[in-house]
């Protein structure tokens, strides 16, 4: 526990920069300017569009941009190294890091979540069977949590490939353009993701099956980061 709680602490250090504020602030911005296009679009359905663009391009990005601001441009590996060095093991820091990423972004999607829901919904008439604000906050709250961490596992796996951690690219553009596509989008964060917010899906499962999916992603992302922590 002692190495993954240093890894946690390096990761929330490295986060505590320019570049993350940059980030939640950009997020910030474009999710604010969408709900008020939704909004103004139609106020009827105005928060089911702005979750979907939440979820299928902004909360992506930010995770990436968050993943690279916590490791840099370089292999996860070598950026643990200074802490391995001293008697850590490598996949326990790893996965301290990795925790620390997958924190963060969970709490900027709640809040990037709060601010478009309250953006698009407050003042405007519930349609029939529609729940009530602070159910849907709460359960689109959690979802983006676990995205979140699934993200982060993945990023953090990328990150283990290629001296720069370039792999992180390829699984973002995996996630975009295989995510969605069917029983493949499965072994990334968007295949469950997209069965939980009601868009729709190649393959559709139920939402505990997605949820538990995505617990299953992060923890068998984990085993991959041990081997490649060796």
């Amino acid at each position: 526990m002692t190495s993954v709680r240093a890894g946690f602490l390096a990761g929330l250090t490295k986060l505590r920069s320019k570049a993350t504020l940059i980030t939640i602030l950009l997020a910030l911005a474009v999710t604010v300017v969408l709900s008020i296009l939704e909004r103004r679009a139609g106020s009827q359905g105005a928060a089911d569009r702005i979750v979907g663009s939440l979820f299928r391009i902004i909360l992506p990005l930010t995770m990436f941009s968050l993943s690279g601001s916590a490791i840099g441009l370089r292999n996860l590996r070598d950026e643990v190294w200074a802490l391995v060095r001293f008697g850590h093991s490598r996949f326990a820091v790893m996965i301290g890091h990795t925790t620390a990423v997958a924190a963060v972004g969970a709490l900027v999607a709640v809040f990037l979540i709060v601010v478009s829901l309250v953006m698009t919904r407050v003042g405007v008439a519930s349609s029939a069977g529609a729940s009530a604000l602070p159910a849907d906050l709460i359960t689109t709250s959690w979802i983006g949590a676990l995205a979140s961490l699934a993200y982060a596992a993945w990023f953090a796996v990328g990150a283990t490939l290629g001296r720069l951690g370039g792999g992180r690219g390829y699984v973002l553009t995996a996630d975009f353009f295989i995510g969605p596509a069917g029983t493949l989008g499965f072994f990334f964060p968007k295949g469950a993701v997209y069965n939980l917010i009601g868009l729709t899906a190649a393959d559709p499962i139920s939402q505990p099956q997605a949820s538990v999916l995505l617990v299953v992603l992060s923890v068998v992302l984990g085993g991959l980061l041990a081997l490649r922590a060796r």
